[in-house]
């Protein structure tokens, strides 16, 4: 819920709130590969490429990682290269 809250935040503009869900996320299982993925767009939106480029590689050849995950890893890197 709270990914899905984050990321709900974010695509309407509102970074803070957007991190505050990121947080809670992080509290409650922050090996998750969402919370990953949620990561790199926040840090992609507020302008940190280089973050925001290491997660995504990190995320995209991580075989263990869901297919999904991996496609839009691969998919925001190729919009920041």
């Amino acid at each position: 819920g709270y990914i899905a809250r984050g990321r709900y935040a974010l695509f309407n503009g509102d970074l803070n709130e957007s991190r505050s869900q990121l947080a809670n996320a992080e509290k409650l299982k922050p090996d998750m590969y969402e919370v990953f993925l949620l990561k790199a767009e926040i840090e992609m939106k507020s302008g940190s490429q280089t973050d925001a480029k290491n997660i995504l590689l990190s995320l995209s050849s991580d075989l263990g990682a869901p297919e999904w995950i991996r496609f839009m890893a691969e998919n925001y890197l190729k919009k920041i290269q």
